[in-house]
């Protein structure tokens, strides 16, 4: 059996990841164990070394389980959460008030939260299907338990009180490898250069969105407001004139 089965998985060794050859002479040299164990059953310190074999068995198998997985490096994330987060502090400080802050670039779903901010960024197995659908209908990047703030537009930033923006610097990138921001997905925002620069760092800086409307405000009008799918510049003039109670026009370019 234990030939039959060294013979099978040689043959295969190209046909899957796992199949290297450390892990077939580990999974040999097992086998023969448990064939010893066996011959050797009535033996007084079989229980120990079965359970020793185990032991060792579980640990060898973790290990190999999750070399296969990949990693971040250690840096890319410290490097993300030190500067997104000393942006955030000097925000705090400076703007004490109620308001949303967003990004240009993500690392995860879940930045505000892991960075200490108010975000529109969320991942949530439990997601509010009717906040996804609005999300979804204002033209932002979503799925069935998260969304982002990227495909913004200057109206929905104010709509949805985004004041700040954290957007990244070029001279980053003159920086040592391990000392640059790393992004996972990253969106280019032209409207937001002539917005005013709050504060620049090392590697990003924080503009200022002037319009933004508070997160609480009365509004002159209480229509239903009716949305179409795949029209998001629509639906935000939409949005928009139901909130001012007036009819305006705004053209949305998407880049």
């Amino acid at each position: 059996m234990v030939i039959s089965l060294s013979s099978f998985l040689f043959l295969n060794l190209h046909q899957k990841e796992f199949l290297n050859q450390t892990n077939i002479i580990l999974t040999i040299l097992f086998l023969l164990c448990s064939l010893l164990i066996l011959l050797f059953f009535n033996y007084k310190w079989i229980p120990v070394i079965f359970f020793g074999i185990v032991g060792l068995e579980v640990s060898i198998n973790l290990i190999a389980s999750l070399d296969n997985i990949s990693y971040q490096k250690n840096f890319d994330y410290t490097n993300f959460t030190k500067n997104i987060s000393e942006s955030t502090a000097y925000l705090h400080k400076y703007d004490s008030g109620l308001y949303r802050t967003e990004k240009t670039f993500t690392r995860s779903d879940d930045d505000p939260l892991s960075n200490d901010y108010y975000g529109i960024s969320n991942f949530n197995s439990i997601s509010d299907r009717s906040t996804i659908n609005l999300i979804d209908y204002l033209g932002l990047e979503n799925n069935d338990n998260s969304f982002t703030n990227n495909f913004a537009t200057p109206l929905s930033d104010s709509i949805l009180g985004i004041k700040y923006n954290i957007v990244p610097i070029k001279n980053r990138r003159k920086l040592p490898a391990e000392q640059q921001i790393v992004f996972t997905s990253a969106f280019y925002r032209p409207d937001l250069i002539r917005n005013k620069v709050v504060k620049s760092f090392k590697q990003v800086q924080i503009r200022k969105n002037s319009s933004a409307l508070p997160l609480i405000f009365i509004s002159p009008s209480h229509k239903k407001i009716n949305f179409y799918t795949s029209m998001p510049s629509a639906n935000q003039n939409t949005l928009f004139n139901s909130i001012v109670g007036k009819k305006l026009i705004f053209l949305i370019a998407y880049i």
